[in-house]
């Protein structure tokens, strides 16, 4: 089941984390997004916050599942919840670092496309090395979608 967390949203700290290794970035963004999480048996694990850039414009700022429930639709499941609450026309924006293979593909698989890259991302926004796949994280791609 998925539902939105209003109140005490670092309730979920842990699987925040998983995705972005800052409590600092977290915490910035956190307060003006939607979390939604995904639970199971009364345990949370899963979560995607949705942010309002512009009018018109969300992006994807973390979503993550415990490594147990991973490979089991439920990325696929939030990041479905999250595009429910934008409009037709919508822009849904993501970044991840561009070493991250498979978050790349799952972001393409579910009609994402790439359109930018910031270069030193990770660099110059994280005080300490981010690991990703055993490698160091440094240019966060950035993809797109247009909500039908």
């Amino acid at each position: 089941m998925i539902k939105e967390i209003t109140q005490e949203k670092k309730q979920v700290l842990e699987l925040l984390l998983l995705a972005d290794p800052s409590q600092e970035m977290v915490e910035r963004y956190l307060e003006k997004g939607i979390l939604l999480v995904y639970e199971e048996r009364g345990e949370k694990i899963g979560e995607i916050v949705l942010y309002p850039v512009a009018p018109g414009e969300w992006e994807i700022k973390n979503i993550a599942v415990a490594p147990k429930a991973q490979k089991r639709g439920i990325g696929r499941l939030l990041l479905q919840a999250a595009q429910s609450r934008c409009l037709p026309g919508d822009r849904l924006i993501v970044g991840t670092a561009d070493i991250s293979r498979g978050a790349v593909h799952f972001y393409e698989s579910c009609g994402f496309v790439r359109y930018d890259v910031i270069k030193n991302f990770f660099v110059d926004n994280y005080p300490q090395p981010v690991i990703d796949e055993g490698e160091v994280c440094i240019d966060m791609v950035l993809l797109e979608k247009r909500i039908k």
